[in-house]
C-alpha cells in the first residue's frame, strides 16, 4: 500500500530531542505519546514556562506604567526619560510580538502541510482497501460463473468413470474453497468508523482551526501596530504609553495562546 512520506523539520526535530520533564521535574521520554500521562504534563509545563514569562512581563510593565502615570509632580525633563524608557519597552514587545506572528504563520503552514499528508494517505488507504475488495469480490463471482458450469458439465460427461469424477469433485471442493477464503480475507469492517469519513472529519478540524489561528494572528497584528502607531505619535504621553504596554502584551499573550494551540 503506497502512502506519502514525511520527515518532520530539523527544528522539530530539534525541540523533540530537548529534555522532556514532567510536573515533579523528573526527566520523561521523548517519544510521541500523545495519550500518556507524563508526555502531557512535560507539554503542560512548557506551555506554562512560557505563560508564567509573559505574564510577569506584563505584570512588571503594567505596574511600572501605573507608577509612571500616578506621579504628579515630576519634571518635564524627568518625565520625558520615563516616557522614553517605557517607549522602548513598548517597541521591544512590538518586536517581539511581530516575531511571534512569523512564527505563527510558519507554524500554521507546518501543521496544515502535516494533516494534508494525513488526510491524503487514509483516502489513499480507504482507495486501495476498496479497490483490492472490488477486485476479490469480481473474481469470486467469475469463478463461480465460469468454472462452476464447466466443472458440472465435466462431472456429467465423466460420470461413468470414477476416477475422473472424483478428481472432478475435488476440483469443486477446491474452487469452492477458493472462493470462501478469499470472501473471508479480514478487510475494514469496522461499520462505526469509515476511513473517508475520519479524513472529512479531521478536513473540517483543520478549517475550524485555520480560522481560529488566523483570527488570532489578525487580533494580534492589529494590535501590534495600533501599539507601535500610538508609540510614534504619543510618545511623551504617559497614559497612551500605558495602553501601549496592555496592547503589545495582549497581543504577546494572543500569540502564546496561538502557538500552544497549534
Amino acid at each position: 500500500m503506497a502512502g506519502v512520506s514525511y520527515s518532520p523539520p530539523w527544528w522539530v526535530s530539534l525541540l523533540h530531542r530537548l529534555p522532556h520533564l514532567s510536573l515533579r521535574w523528573e526527566l520523561t521520554a521523548a517519544d510521541f505519546r500523545p495519550h500518556d500521562a507524563e508526555y502531557q504534563q512535560a507539554l503542560l509545563l512548557l506551555g506554562g514556562i512560557a505563560l508564567s514569562c509573559l505574564a510577569l512581563d506584563l505584570l512588571f510593565l503594567l505596574f511600572y506604567s501605573f507608577w509612571l502615570c500616578c506621579r504628579h509632580r515630576k519634571s518635564e525633563e524627568h518625565l520625558n526619560a520615563d516616557c522614553c524608557c517605557t517607549a522602548w519597552c513598548v517597541i521591544i514587545a512590538t518586536l517581539v510580538c511581530s516575531a511571534g506572528i512569523a512564527v505563527g504563520f510558519y507554524g500554521n503552514g507546518e501543521t496544515s502541510d502535516g494533516i494534508h499528508r494525513l488526510t491524503y494517505s487514509l483516502r489513499h488507504a480507504n482507495r486501495t482497501v476498496a479497490g483490492v475488495q472490488d477486485r476479490v469480490l469480481d473474481t469470486a463471482v467469475a469463478l463461480n460463473q465460469t468454472v462452476e458450469p464447466n466443472l458440472l458439465i465435466l462431472e456429467e460427461m465423466f460420470s461413468k468413470q470414477t476416477d475422473y469424477l472424483h478428481i472432478i469433485q475435488k476440483l469443486q471442493g477446491l474452487l469452492d474453497d477458493l472462493v470462501r477464503q478469499a470472501t473471508e480475507i479480514p478487510f475494514w469492517k469496522n461499520e462505526e468508523l469509515s476511513l473517508e469519513e475520519l479524513a472529512i472529519q479531521i478536513d473540517l478540524y483543520d478549517w475550524y482551526r485555520c480560522v481560529a489561528c488566523c483570527s488570532v494572528v489578525i487580533v494580534a497584528s492589529v494590535l501590534t501596530c495600533f501599539a507601535a502607531v500610538m508609540c510614534v505619535f504619543w510618545v511623551t504621553e504617559p497614559k497612551a504609553l500605558l495602553l501601549q504596554v496592555l496592547l503589545a502584551h495582549a497581543a504577546d499573550l494572543f500569540l502564546t495562546a496561538k502557538l500552544l494551540s497549534v
